[in-house]
């Protein structure tokens, strides 16, 4: 089977922060490539805790960032992605500079569509390498939101084909995903009518709670076969040291007798079947 040019672009967003949307955005990416798919990694979060993930460090103010891709016209996510090798994946990181997104666009009338054009702009090039018979690709790329409910949300949305939701199962957590599918309905509005839930996935899950089984139920009544329950990310030690080595979960874990990346590579699957739905190729969780 050959394999899509036009990449499913999947933002992993939630406004509440502490939710595990970090180490599923690069866990989930790192099962996907491993797994034999092309994946395009995007921090769009001003924080950028990914991108420190990623490269072990900060990026310098002159080195190129997404704001770069949404401000320099020579700048394209193709042009300016990297190879991280380690994870299996191409990767575009991001600097505190954007926190400054909306004073950067602001001469921009249609700003709320600036990563949408650089998205659609990605499309077009691939589609011109497929049709020069290029190896250049995409199965996937993936946005890693900022915790928030501003302008980069909207622009990431907007740019979307689905939304995968990280969630603790706390009250005050899931009182706030109505803000985000309002957000989601919004972005249907501006066009993008197709977009779709991927999913609500519970992380951080302390398995052993009543509280936690409470919530699911709500979250299952909410949701429906949208709640992700099956995929859920427990409390485990060294999926949350990986982060903090800099390290790919898969490699991190195996080297410490631990199996803790399987939990991404079970959401992979689903994704996959989700979204591009090429279930005939089975993951190898090599």
């Amino acid at each position: 089977m050959s394999k899509p040019r036009r990449p499913y672009t999947l933002s992993i967003a939630n406004q509440k922060g502490g939710v595990g949307k970090t180490t599923l955005t690069v866990s989930l990416a790192e099962s996907l490539a491993r797994s034999g798919y092309e994946v395009l990694v995007i921090d769009y979060d001003g924080q950028a805790n990914l991108t420190s993930w990623v490269y072990g460090q900060k990026l310098a103010d002159d080195d190129v960032n997404i704001l770069d891709v949404l401000t320099r016209n020579e700048w394209t996510l193709l042009n300016s992605a990297d190879r991280a090798e380690e994870f299996g994946f191409d990767f575009i990181g991001s600097t505190d500079s954007l926190f400054d997104l909306e004073a950067k666009l602001s001469g921009d009338p249609y700003r709320v569509f600036a990563f949408r054009r650089a998205v659609d702009n990605m499309k077009e090039e691939l589609h011109q390498t497929d049709e020069n018979a290029s190896e250049q690709h995409y199965d996937f790329c993936l946005v890693d939101c900022p915790p928030a409910l501003g302008l980069a949300v909207t622009q990431a949305l907007n740019a979307s084909d689905g939304v995968l939701v990280p969630t603790i199962l706390e009250k005050m957590a899931i009182e706030g995903l109505k803000k985000l599918t309002d957000q989601v309905k919004q972005a249907q509005e501006n066009g993008r009518s197709d977009i779709e839930l991927v999913g609500v996935v519970p992380t951080i899950v302390q398995v052993v709670r009543n509280q936690t089984e409470s919530i699911a139920e709500v979250l299952r009544n909410q949701f429906g076969e949208d709640f992700l329950e099956d995929c859920q990310i427990p409390i485990r030690t060294k999926i949350s040291e990986a982060s903090a080595v800099s390290s790919p979960l898969r490699e991190y874990a195996r080297a410490n007798g631990s199996d803790e990346h399987k939990y991404f590579d079970e959401l992979a699957e689903v994704v996959v079947e989700r979204t591009i739905g090429l279930t005939s190729r089975k993951l190898q969780h090599s």
